[in-house]
């Protein structure tokens, strides 16, 4: 039995370091992005950049799945090199929630700025169709 619980270990060990390269590419991706390009190009650029790499830790996850369910049920501890592993992972993780906060907080903000803007736009719009309608005040 023992080999069979080495061997699952190294199993998930490996696909935690697969999902451990894929944090590392989100991380790189949100990292990358300045406000200035939020403001000028959006966010679709990055964001299916974003959503690839979250993908792959999902899809790496499902495929773990079953050897998760055993290992827990084991009731084993990880070893040093997984537990090294699933360490980096809580960090990249606390790290990857953070740079998430921190772009919601900034396009929340350019939602914000825009506001007015918008508000502004409707208002000449209505004003522009209304003397269309009805001629302009003499």
């Amino acid at each position: 039995m023992t080999g069979a619980i080495q061997s699952l270990e190294f199993r998930l060990t490996k696909g935690y370091q697969e999902q451990s390269k894929a944090y590392a590419d989100a991380i790189r991706v949100l990292e990358s992005v300045q406000d200035s390009v939020v403001q000028e190009n959006g966010v679709d650029e990055w964001l299916a950049d974003l959503q690839a790499a979250l993908n792959q830790v999902a899809s790496v996850d499902l495929a773990m799945a079953d050897d998760k369910s055993v290992w827990t049920e084991s009731g084993r501890v990880p070893g040093e090199i997984m537990r090294n592993v699933l360490d980096c992972l809580g960090e990249q993780i606390r790290r990857l929630s953070g740079l998430v906060e921190a772009r919601i907080a900034a396009m929340t903000s350019v939602r914000q700025r825009l506001v007015p803007e918008f508000d502004s736009y409707i208002q000449r719009n209505r004003m522009l169709h209304a003397y269309e309608q009805h001629g302009r005040p003499s």
